[in-house]
């Protein structure tokens, strides 16, 4: 049967996972602000090439049928 762990021991555990834990926190707030900013770029470029095919549209003459 083994010992219990010490209160120190326990204590230094606790510590050692808290901050695993808050550098995985880190990590992932991180990386998310990352995909957020990459999504917006990709919103603002459909933007544009929807705005470019508009006007290439507006160019091309009418042809009645």
């Amino acid at each position: 049967m083994a010992r219990e762990a010490s209160t120190a021991t326990l204590y230094r555990n606790a510590l050692r996972e808290l901050k695993h834990l808050r550098k995985e926190y880190a990590e992932s707030r991180s990386e998310a602000i990352g995909y957020r900013i990459r999504a917006s770029k990709a919103e603002d470029e459909v933007a544009e090439w929807e705005k470019r095919f508009d006007a290439l549209l507006a160019r091309t003459p009418k042809v009645e049928v």
